[in-house]
C-alpha cells in the first residue's frame, strides 16, 4: 500500500512539470494533507495568472518591476526601504530576465507553504482522524488566497509569523524567533509581533497570562481613542521619521478612510465576509479555556488581538492586525482536535 502511494506521488510530481492541471487528478488519489509543497505550488501557479484591478498593491509592484533599472547597484536600490524581501526579489527576477508574474507566485507560495506546513506538523505524528479530510478542507479554505495574491507582503508575512510562533511556543524551538525576524523583513507591520514574542518569552508563565488578559480587556478602550491621540503616540515613539510618515498614511492619510471610497463592490463584499473572522475570533477568546502547556501561546493570542482592538477606529489597521490572532486561533483549534 505504501509503495502504491509513493508511486502515485511520483507520477503526480512528474505530471506537475508536464501539465500542472492534469497533475491534480493524481493529487486527489494521494494523502492530500502530506503534500503541502504541491498544494503551495499549484495555488501559486493559479495566483500568478490572475489579473489584478488598479486598486491592488500588486499593480504597484508590477509598475515597479517595469520601471526598475537593474544597472543600479542592489544595495543602493534597497537603501531606505522598510521591507527588503520583496524589493530584493523583484530586483533579482528583473536582473535574471524572468517575468513579473513571479511576484504573486512567491507571495502565494509562501502563504500556503507555511500555513499548510503547520497543518502537516500537527497531524503527522498522530493517528489519522476520522474527519481529517474535513479539517483539511476547512483549513485550506481559511487561507486568504485573494489577499496573498494582491497584497503581496502582508499575508505571506503573517503566514511566516504564524509558523514562527508555532515553532516558538508549541514546539518550544528558539528558531521560531528567526521566522519572526524574517516576517518583519517581508512586512514591517509584523515588527510589533516580534516585540510581543520577546515579551512573552521573558515574562514567566504565572504572570504573562493574567497580564495578557488584562491588556486584552483594556484594549476595548480603543473604541474611545481619537485619531489625534494615536498621532500623538506615534510622535513620541522612538522610530525613524520615514517610518512615522508611512504610518501616518494609515492614521490620517489615504489608507485611514479614503481608500474605502475607491473600493469596488467585490472588495466590499470580500472585506465584509473576511471581517466575520474577527468576530469569531473574539467570541472564541472570550470563552477560551486555558491549557497549561499552551499558556504562552494563548497569552500571545490575547496580546496580538489587543493590537487590533487599539486600532478599532481605523478600518485598515484593524483589518490588518486581527488576521494573525485569527490564524493562531485556528491553529489552536487544530491542536485541540489533534
Amino acid at each position: 500500500m505504501k509503495n502504491k502511494i509513493q508511486s502515485k506521488v511520483l507520477v503526480m510530481w512528474l505530471m506537475f512539470f508536464i501539465n500542472p492541471l492534469l497533475s491534480i487528478f493524481f493529487f486527489l488519489f494521494t494523502k492530500k494533507y502530506k503534500n503541502y509543497v504541491y498544494i503551495s505550488l499549484i495555488m501559486a501557479l493559479f495566483g500568478s495568472i490572475l489579473i489584478p484591478s488598479k486598486s491592488y498593491d500588486l499593480v504597484r509592484y508590477y509598475l515597479q518591476y517595469d520601471m526598475l533599472d537593474v544597472s543600479e547597484n542592489v544595495i543602493k536600490f534597497l537603501g531606505g526601504k522598510r521591507d527588503f524581501i520583496i524589493p530584493f526579489y523583484i530586483y533579482l527576477i528583473k536582473k535574471i530576465g524572468l517575468k513579473k508574474e513571479l511576484i504573486p507566485f512567491l507571495s502565494v507560495f509562501i502563504t500556503y507553504y507555511y500555513s499548510m506546513k503547520i497543518f502537516y506538523k500537527i497531524f503527522s505524528r498522530s493517528k489519522p482522524k476520522k474527519n481529517l479530510m474535513l479539517f483539511f478542507i476547512i483549513f485550506l479554505i481559511s487561507i486568504d488566497f485573494r489577499g496573498s495574491i494582491f497584497g503581496i507582503r502582508n499575508i505571506p508575512a503573517l503566514a511566516i509569523c504564524s509558523y514562527g510562533l508555532y515553532s516558538l511556543f508549541i514546539e518550544e524551538k528558539k528558531k521560531g524567533v528567526i521566522y519572526l525576524v524574517l516576517a518583519t523583513l517581508m512586512h514591517v507591520m509584523t515588527l510589533v509581533y516580534l516585540i510581543l514574542g520577546i515579551i512573552v518569552i521573558i515574562i514567566p508563565e504565572k504572570k504573562i497570562l493574567k497580564l495578557s488578559k488584562m491588556i486584552f480587556l483594556f484594549s476595548f478602550l480603543g473604541f474611545f481613542i481619537s485619531i489625534n491621540y494615536l498621532e500623538y503616540i506615534l510622535k513620541i515613539i522612538p522610530i525613524p521619521s520615514n517610518y512615522k510618515i508611512h504610518i501616518l498614511f494609515y492614521i490620517k492619510g489615504y489608507w485611514a478612510y479614503e481608500y474605502i471610497k475607491d473600493s469596488n463592490l467585490n472588495s466590499i463584499i470580500y472585506t465584509s465576509i473576511m471581517g466575520l473572522r474577527k468576530y469569531w475570533c473574539l467570541i472564541f477568546l472570550l470563552f477560551l479555556k486555558n491549557e497549561k502547556k499552551y499558556i504562552k501561546y494563548i497569552s500571545f493570542i490575547y496580546l496580538s488581538f489587543s493590537i487590533s482592538n487599539l486600532f478599532i477606529i481605523l478600518p485598515n489597521m484593524n483589518e490588518r492586525y486581527y488576521i494573525l490572532p485569527y490564524n493562531l486561533c485556528i491553529i489552536y483549534v487544530l491542536l485541540k482536535i489533534q
